[in-house]
């Protein structure tokens, strides 16, 4: 995310980003990743790390909170 905040010069803040990524299919939706990162950073989610999920449609969405996310998306290994 790049721009400038006239605001945040001089106002404490603590960025959250949420993210949501969900699945339409045969008419259903599926909760696929649930997100809430807290900072601007390109690949901060993971601390620098790339994003790489894989999702399963026959899953139950969980709570993953090593990585403190949700959904049926879990990371490839």
């Amino acid at each position: 995310m790049t721009g400038r905040s006239f605001t945040a010069a001089w106002i404490s803040h603590e960025p959250v980003v949420e993210q949501r990524l969900q699945f339409v299919w045969q008419g259903k939706t599926y909760q696929g990743w649930y997100h809430s990162k807290h900072n601007y950073d390109e690949l901060g989610e993971l601390g620098g790390k790339p994003l790489r999920l894989v999702c399963d449609l026959n899953e139950e969405p969980i709570a993953r909170p090593e990585i403190g996310s949700s959904g049926i998306c879990a990371l490839q290994p």
